[in-house]
């Protein structure tokens, strides 16, 4: 199983991408750092899972909206409840649109239709 928040920013400036990593990494409970020397992208890891975050921004939608995606790869048995505990306290915020997607579907988004995608 794949999983996936896609994120955008609801009101104000667009964070960079370090700055982003170093919010989602209060909300996750462990830091994401750079890696890579490549593309930008930061990454982490807990018990349960772990994650990359990139900024791809597009002209189409939903990446339009959502230009930054956190992926999660589970390091056991994936732990859906987990990610859908994380959605949440990133909806609670509400600084964020979010999208969260398993194996490349939507299944709940904060602002527009999972049907629409």
């Amino acid at each position: 199983m794949e999983a996936e928040l896609m994120l955008g920013v609801l009101d104000g400036p667009v964070p960079r991408l370090d700055e982003l990593a170093r919010q989602l990494g209060q909300v996750l409970g462990f830091d994401l750092n750079r890696e890579g020397s490549g593309e930008e992208m930061y990454g982490g890891a807990n018990s349960l899972w772990r994650v990359w975050l990139t900024f791809d921004p597009a002209d189409l939608e939903p990446f339009k909206t959502h230009p930054y995606t956190l992926e999660i790869g589970f390091l056991g048995h994936p732990a859906l409840d987990q990610v859908e505990s994380l959605y949440e306290r990133l909806a609670a915020i509400g600084r964020y649109r979010i999208m969260m997607a398993v194996d490349y579907r939507c299944i709940r988004s904060t602002h527009t239709l999972c049907e629409d995608y």
